[in-house]
Formats: structure tokens, C-alpha cells, sequence
């Protein structure tokens, strides 16, 4: 892995030496300002991407090991030249927050004068990626670079841009439009990963009546976040595992083998350090639709007493999460299960708790 992270360092030097030996060309566009777009797919790596028909494409150039294609706009002068280059990469099980670390740190050992000027949480091919944006020098010019990626099933996938910081504002557009093309392809089934149907098996709300269970109750969404009992963080699927990450908020990082059964309506996950087993099953379809009629605020009179969330959050003078099983509602956070019922248009909603018997009826607040 440190020698992965070392080459992928190494690229933000070596991308910045130029490719005018190479000889591949793509179609020129005549005098259009703008261009047409080619499609670039590597099957055995299952990715594409759109590019400028008036880019040169070079795959598995050999100036920059572990590339796997690299587009470059036409210019006898490095420092006129725009470029993009793709890398996928297996790497050990590591987080993205953990490579990001180590990357960075790479990054700052390789290039003495790296100032990042903007670094944040981002989208890859509608999964969960990091973004980065740095300067550093070479050859005395001065060097802007841009690096997206993403994790999925022990794949790195990344994406590098790199102009001279004086012309870097001639390709932000192009670039951008690249990025938002690029795909990754379900290559689940083909390479014996697990994934594929077993995403769409996850997505929705799980609960556990087991009180050992690591995670008391957890959702999975489609852009692979999820929300638990541990807090908000992210998912993957990996060779037949689940890996949930919720460092972020203050929680652990887990790794569970799974199994469906019941009609993919009951999940059993068993955490691979610990041993411990633990059987979900999973919310109802009348339970997904009286969820929307959850969400907004609500209240006795004037005064609001709690607002719900689309994220599967809610805010009471604290902020907690909240599910819906068997009918019932459950703040997860406090343990406390209700009754429930909508009237008056779904305007009404009234609460009892089943611990208490206290009955208590909120009104929508416009």
C-alpha cells in the first residue's frame, strides 16, 4: 500500500514533464470552439468516461506507471496543456478517510512547496469521494492540481487534472464535464465481489431486537451513506462482506459477513472480530409510506415539539435518529417506541408511548 500511495504521489511530478513524445492522436475538430465528445471504456476495469475529440488519448502511457488512460489537449507547450488522467488501483482495506491522510501526508514529503487551496468531501460516479485541489512547482513554473477519488470494493478509483496555474481557468469547464461523465460499471458478478443485487437488497431500514447487536438499527441509502445507532457515516461491500464506517461521527469502523434470507426481508450480519451475530429484519413497505408523512415539524399549538428529517434524523431540544418498525415509531437514540396514528389529512399525529401509556397528539406546523 505505501508503495501505491508513493507512485500515486509520484504522478503529480511526473504529469507535469509534458507528452509531446507521444504519438497517438485523437481526430482534430476544425475551427469548432466546441468540441465533440469521444467514449473512452475499459471493460476489465468496468470504467468510462467522456473526452474532447480534439484531446490526445494515450492508455497505459509508460511516463506514468499505474495509469491506466491519460487525455491530453493538443500544444507544442507543456505549460499550454490540459490534461486528465485515470487510475484504478487495488488496495488494501482502507478507508477513504485513511487514505486521504496518507495520501496528503505523501503528497507533503514528495513536493517541499504543496499549499492545498481547497480540499472537501465530494461525488464520483454517485458514490462517496474526496476532492483536492493543490499548487506545487517544477521547472519553475507553478503547477495546479486536481485529484478526485473514490473507494469501492477494495478499488481505488482516481482521477488527476493538472495546467499551469496561469492557464488552469482555459480547461475548468472541460475538465468538469469529464468528471461528471465518468462511470464506474458493476463488475460484482464478473470478478466474484460482492455487490451487485446485494446493494439493492441493503438499501432501506433494519432493526434488531438483539441488545448485544452492534448497531441497534441502521439505514442504507443508494448514494452508499447510511444512518445507524453508532451515527451518520458510509457503506461498501467488499468479497462477500459489509464494511460501515461511522468514524466521522464518533463511531466505530465495522466489518460484518451477511446473508439474506425470508424474501431478502431478514438480514443476518455476524462482525468478523468480534463473533457477535445479530438478525435484522426489514421496515415494512407501510412503514417506508408513513415515513414521508413524518417529516416536517410538528407541535402542540404554535410551539414546535419536534421536526423530522428525510436523513432518518430528528430534532427534540436534542438531535437524535428515529425509525419506523411494525408500525411503530422508535427514537433510537432514546429508546423510546410509540404508537402512532394521521388524521385530519395527515395533519394530526398522535403518539402513545407504549412504556408509559401517555398519549400525546401534534399538529403539523406550516
Amino acid at each position: 500500500m505505501k508503495k501505491q500511495l508513493l507512485i500515486i504521489g509520484i504522478i503529480a511530478i511526473l504529469l507535469a514533464v509534458g507528452f509531446s513524445g507521444c504519438e497517438e492522436k485523437s481526430s482534430e475538430n476544425g475551427d469548432n470552439n466546441e468540441p465533440d465528445f469521444y467514449t473512452y471504456e475499459n471493460t476489465e476495469k468496468g470504467v468510462s468516461i467522456e473526452y474532447p475529440d480534439t484531446w490526445n488519448k494515450y492508455e497505459n502511457p509508460p511516463q506514468v506507471p499505474d495509469v491506466l488512460a491519460l487525455f491530453s489537449s493538443p500544444s507544442a507547450e507543456p505549460t499550454k496543456t490540459g490534461n486528465l488522467m485515470i487510475s484504478v488501483l487495488i488496495i488494501d482495506s482502507m478507508t477513504m478517510d485513511l487514505f486521504k491522510q496518507a495520501h496528503i501526508e505523501n503528497l507533503s514529503i514528495l513536493l517541499t512547496d504543496l499549499n492545498i487551496i481547497y480540499e472537501d468531501s465530494a461525488t464520483l460516479s454517485g458514490l462517496p469521494a474526496y476532492k483536492i485541489i493543490f499548487t506545487f512547482t517544477h521547472d519553475l513554473y507553478t503547477w495546479r492540481q486536481l485529484e478526485i477519488w473514490t473507494i469501492k470494493d477494495n478499488t481505488l478509483y482516481l482521477l488527476v487534472h493538472q495546467s499551469d496555474q496561469a492557464n488552469h481557468n482555459e480547461f475548468t469547464d472541460i475538465i468538469d464535464q469529464m468528471i461528471e461523465s465518468f462511470k464506474i460499471v458493476d463488475t460484482s458478478e464478473q470478478n466474484g465481489v460482492g455487490g451487485g443485487n446485494d446493494f439493492d437488497k441493503l438499501i432501506g431500514t433494519w432493526t434488531t431486537d438483539n441488545e448485544d447487536a452492534i448497531l441497534s438499527s441502521v439505514t442504507f441509502y443508494q448514494d452508499w451513506t447510511s444512518s445507524s445507532s453508532e451515527g451518520d457515516g458510509t457503506f461498501e461491500l467488499s468479497e462477500g462482506e459489509l464494511i460501515t464506517n461511522y468514524h466521522d461521527a464518533g463511531g466505530g469502523i465495522y466489518t460484518f459477513e451477511y446473508s439474506f434470507s425470508d424474501n431478502d426481508n431478514t438480514l443476518t450480519l455476524t462482525d468478523v472480530t468480534m463473533g457477535k451475530i445479530a438478525v435484522y429484519t426489514k421496515q415494512t413497505s407501510q412503514d417506508n409510506n408513513d415515513f414521508d408523512k413524518f417529516i416536517g415539524a410538528w407541535g402542540e399549538g404554535e410551539t414546535v415539539s419536534i421536526t423530522f428529517f428525510s436523513d432518518g434524523t430528528y430534532s427534540s431540544g436534542g438531535d437524535g435518529t428515529f425509525e419506523l418498525s411494525d408500525g411503530k415509531l422508535v427514537l433510537t437514540n432514546l429508546g423510546d417506541t410509540f404508537e402512532y396514528s394521521f388524521s385530519d389529512d395527515d395533519n394530526t399525529l398522535t403518539l402513545t408511548n407504549i412504556d408509559t401509556g401517555v398519549v400525546t397528539i401534534l399538529t403539523k406546523q406550516e
